[in-house]
């Protein structure tokens, strides 16, 4: 580490994602919090990532009935619980370093998917192209808020 941010580190300790405690130097999240973070497992809706309830349909309801503004979509995190707050956190406390764990957690799920459909942003890793195009706060006029929750 520079000493600049040695320096920043004990003016502004990093904090857990999850909980928003103070967490050591070079971890992502808190112990506990690693446990109680729930990602979105198959089955999963083709269209937006939603987690379905039924293993034998393709889309959600929402997906089924309307057409969306987007291709497709994949969530990481099931939109409940402390995710919820983290979200919240991160996009109306401006937890902007938040976002480095978002990444990093889309990157370990989605970095095969995203490799073999060749997406890029230029010559970035996977964690750097998934912040930039697929965090849940860029979302363009015409989206729904179902499939935003989906995040």
């Amino acid at each position: 580490m520079k000493i600049k941010e040695v320096l920043a580190s004990i003016v502004f300790p990093p904090r857990c994602p999850v909980c928003d405690e103070v967490i050591h130097v070079g971890k992502d999240t808190c112990d506990d919090c690693r446990k109680k973070v729930v990602c979105i497992g198959e089955p999963v809706c083709k269209k937006c990532g939603k987690p379905l309830e039924n293993q034998r349909r393709e889309y959600c309801s929402d997906c089924a009935r309307k057409q969306h503004y987007f291709s497709q979509g994949k969530a990481v995190f099931v939109y409940q619980g402390e995710i919820r707050q983290s979200m919240y956190r991160f996009k109306y406390s401006n937890k902007r370093e938040y976002a480095a764990y978002y990444a990093k957690e889309a990157a370990r799920i989605y970095g095969g998917w995203i490799r073999r459909k060749q997406i890029t942003a230029g010559r970035k890793k996977a964690e750097d192209t998934i912040r930039r195009r697929c965090l849940p706060w860029r979302w363009e006029k015409g989206c729904s808020s179902q499939s935003k929750n989906a995040w």
